[in-house]
């Protein structure tokens, strides 16, 4: 078991007392080192929550949601982006997703663990593991100090609005928490040996803290939280590399002046790394309609996707499709029937990426009517995925989002410049 030992120390304690349980922080460190996280340039992580809700005693649905993190070494630290998706009244992990918003992660080394500026609240774990013995032995048991970070934007009326020292970048206030583990031992998961770690912890908030004068005025307090986690921490056995964290919950919160609220169910945390993948990918023969004739490799001169108006742009962390002068019917997600084939080159691409998911925006111009013009790209990205998935590539695969006119390539002062800037990019993503 000598092999976990970078990854037992990995998760170091935060910067909260154990004892300071009626005060929130606004600063800590997230829980990974190198040690931990997957191995490669890049690695991803996945945070689902599957949970009842209840207010004043009265059940009020059931609620998914999911964010997903992709993230890059870079110095001595890592880089990325979250996208948190639409939150469901039921389980769309087989349909495509509607990005609710997404956070820019910058994560910096800082004495053996991985700090954050302006913490987004994502992973919503912080110091598990930490204090843990050199030796992962079953049965070994111990307690540390760490963080829970609750997402406040769909909390009670109005909460979306928290901010400043009393909540994190993205809408999130961290509670301090004092975790207590067992080492259940050796097991699987997914077909590789694993160790097993048990955890569990409660969640203690009370009035004296939302009262507090550095309180925004104008936000809405947090009165209390109080709840209980079980948790099982998943570490690869021969890399000491997180795998999964399972987390069983029953929390109740209320705000200053609102009702009651308990969530009752899991969340599941999963971690993976990434690999880049070659842009030689040669598509299936584009139909004899198009006129192309045998399309070459993804991205060659004589490609399907060149022929079919689409820009193969690589940065250094990613890969887009830009798809120029799709033909919608103006103001309108409805595409001019006759030039189907395009659509059919860009599916049978993606179809060669058989281990990718893929983020689809919707660009507009911009002719002074910002709400309109981003409601049209989002419906526009919608309608290319559900082009997308008629021809073949399983909805769940898809995520989707518009921007409006906020991502210009050109000026709008020209009738050539605003058809530059309408368009739909795909993104290949490793999650």
């Amino acid at each position: 078991m000598g092999d976990l030992r970078a990854a037992v120390l990995a998760f170091m304690a935060l910067g909260c007392a154990a004892a300071a349980q009626d005060s929130p922080s606004t600063d800590s460190s997230l829980p990974f080192s190198p040690g931990l996280l997957p191995g490669g340039p890049e690695f991803s992580i996945v945070e689902r929550s599957d949970y009842s809700r209840y207010l004043e005693g009265r059940y009020v649905g059931h609620v998914y949601r999911e964010s997903r993190g992709l993230l890059r070494a870079e110095g001595a630290g890592y880089s990325g982006d979250c996208y948190v998706l639409e939150e469901t009244i039921r389980d769309e992990r087989v349909s495509s997703r509607r990005v609710e918003r997404s956070l820019a992660l910058a994560w910096e080394s800082a004495s053996g663990s991985l700090a954050a500026g302006a913490d987004s609240g994502f992973p919503c774990y912080r110091g598990l593991l930490a204090g843990a013995p050199a030796r992962l032995e079953q049965g070994a048991s111990w307690a540390a100090a760490g963080e829970y970070f609750l997402d406040l934007r769909d909390l009670g009326e109005g909460a979306g609005a928290l901010s400043g020292a009393f909540a994190g970048e993205g809408g999130a206030l961290a509670l301090p928490l004092v975790a207590e583990y067992r080492v259940k031992g050796r097991t699987s998961l997914e077909g590789r040996p694993a160790l097993q770690v048990a955890c569990r912890f409660a969640l203690r908030f009370g009035a004296s803290a939302a009262s507090a004068a550095d309180a925004p005025p104008t936000s809405p307090r947090l009165a209390s939280v109080s709840g209980r986690h079980e948790l099982d921490i998943y570490l690869d056995a021969e890399t000491g590399r997180l795998l999964l964290v399972r987390d069983r919950f029953d929390d109740a919160y209320r705000l200053s002046g609102g009702p009651p609220e308990r969530r009752a169910g899991f969340t599941l945390v999963f971690f993976r790394g990434a690999s880049r993948f070659a842009l030689a990918v040669t598509p299936k023969p584009l139909p004899a309609s198009s006129g192309l004739g045998e399309p070459g490799e993804l991205g060659g001169p004589q490609g399907g996707l060149e022929k079919a108006g689409v820009d193969i742009v690589e940065s250094e962390h990613s890969v887009v499709l830009r798809v120029r002068d799709l033909p919608f019917v103006a103001d309108s997600d409805e595409l001019i029937r006759g030039e189907e084939w395009r659509l059919d080159a860009i599916a049978d691409a993606l179809k060669g990426m058989p281990a990718r998911s893929f983020l689809v925006e919707g660009h507009s111009a911009s002719v002074g009517k910002p709400k309109g013009e981003l409601d049209l790209s989002e419906r526009r990205a919608k309608r290319i995925v559900d082009e997308l998935v008629a021809r073949g590539i399983a909805a769940s695969r898809f995520i989707y989002r518009g921007l409006g006119s906020a991502r210009p390539l050109a000026s709008n002062g020209s009738e050539e410049g605003r058809a530059r800037n309408r368009r739909v990019e795909i993104t290949i993503l490793d999650f």
